[in-house]
């Protein structure tokens, strides 16, 4: 493990994950709380959307759409995966799908893949 240049400890990934229902006042108390020093992922369900389709977030954090952009085959935006922009090393991997955004943190020797998936409540037909 190595040492944190901003906590001052050995690393722990902190995951946070939340469905916030599509709810301007939730999207905007939790962006506006959300400190880069208590986490590093934060896996986000059914976030507010702004005008153009898109979240808003602070420069305190890089977001990570699905890359397959909503079309008549694939749903609505429902999910995103922000990253501590302390965190170096970090890039999307491909993933097929509008509901899953996969990254991938830290260099060859030494890295983690993170998927972020969202499944509605009505069938797992993403699981398939």
């Amino acid at each position: 493990m190595s040492r944190s240049k901003y906590r001052g400890k050995t690393d722990k990934l902190r995951i946070f994950q939340i469905n916030t229902r599509k709810l301007v006042g939730v999207w905007d108390e939790l962006i506006n709380n959300l400190s880069p020093d208590d986490w590093d992922i934060d896996a986000i369900q059914e976030p507010a959307l702004n005008k153009v389709k898109n979240i808003q977030v602070t420069q305190h954090w890089q977001v990570f759409y699905p890359c397959t952009k909503p079309n008549n085959n694939y749903p609505k935006l429902c999910m995103a995966t922000l990253v501590n922009a302390r965190i170096s090393h970090c890039v999307q991997i491909n993933v097929t799908s509008s509901n899953i955004v996969g990254i991938y943190i830290g260099q060859e020797a030494n890295h983690i893949c993170i998927y972020n998936i969202y499944n509605n409540s009505t069938n797992n037909n993403i699981l398939e």
